[in-house]
C-alpha cells in the first residue's frame, strides 16, 4: 500500500518485505561491486532505517567502506537510529573516507557534497520533486565543483506496473552503458 505522493504512507507489511528481502539488498551491493571503479563514490537512496542498516551491513561484509545516515522521522517498523552520528558520516564521505553513503532523508536536499559519481535509487518514489532532488545529488557537474559524470543506478523491484512511478528518461545524452538486472 502507498501513497501516490510518496512512501510515507508504506504500510508496516510492506516495509518489512522490503527490509527483508536479502536478495534484493544483495543485489543493490552486487551491482555496485561490479562496477566498483567506475561507480565510484555512490549515494544510496534507501526505503527506511532498517533498510539502510541492512544494506549498510552486506557493504561492509564485503569490505566496501560505507556508512549510513537517517533521519529520525523515517524510523519505521517503530524502530529508530541514532541520528548524532549524521554530521560527522556525511564530513567523513565528503572527505573521501567513504565510498557508499546510504542515506534516508538527510541528503535529498540541500546538502552539499560535490563528489557523488553515483546515486543508486533504491527507494520507489511517486513524487517528481523527491525524484529531482534525489537524482540532483550527483548532478552538480564541474562548474559547481561536481564531477563530470555521474551514474544513475535505478532499482524498479517488483512494483513497476502496480505504482505509477516518476518517468525519469534523460534527452541531455546518450547513455553508452546501461545497468539492467
Amino acid at each position: 500500500k502507498i501513497a501516490r505522493s510518496d512512501l510515507t504512507s508504506l504500510d508496516e507489511k510492506s516495509l518489512q518485505k522490503l527490509n527483508q528481502n536479502t536478495q534484493r539488498n544483495q543485489l543493490i551491493v552486487d551491482t555496485y561491486l561490479k562496477n566498483r571503479k567506475k561507480f565510484g563514490q555512490t549515494i544510496v537512496f534507501a526505503v527506511d532505517v532498517l533498510n539502510a542498516i541492512a544494506i549498510n551491513a552486506i557493504f561492509q561484509s564485503v569490505g566496501v567502506r560505507s556508512d549510513y545516515v537517517v533521519s529520525g522521522i523515517s524510523a519505521g517498523m517503530n524502530r529508530s537510529a541514532s541520528t548524532e552520528r549524521n554530521p560527522q558520516v556525511i564530513r567523513d564521505f565528503r572527505e573521501g573516507k567513504l565510498e557508499v553513503l546510504v542515506n534516508v532523508n538527510i541528503v535529498t536536499e540541500g546538502t552539499d557534497i560535490p563528489n557523488i559519481q553515483t546515486v543508486f535509487l533504491a527507494r520507489p518514489t511517486t513524487s517528481k520533486i523527491l525524484m529531482t532532488q534525489m537524482i540532483g545529488r550527483g548532478l552538480r557537474g564541474e562548474a559547481a565543483g561536481g564531477t563530470k559524470e555521474t551514474q544513475i543506478v535505478y532499482f524498479v523491484d517488483d512494483w513497476k506496473g502496480l505504482v505509477d512511478f516518476v518517468s525519469f528518461i534523460f534527452h541531455v545524452a546518450a547513455a553508452d552503458e546501461i545497468y539492467t538486472h
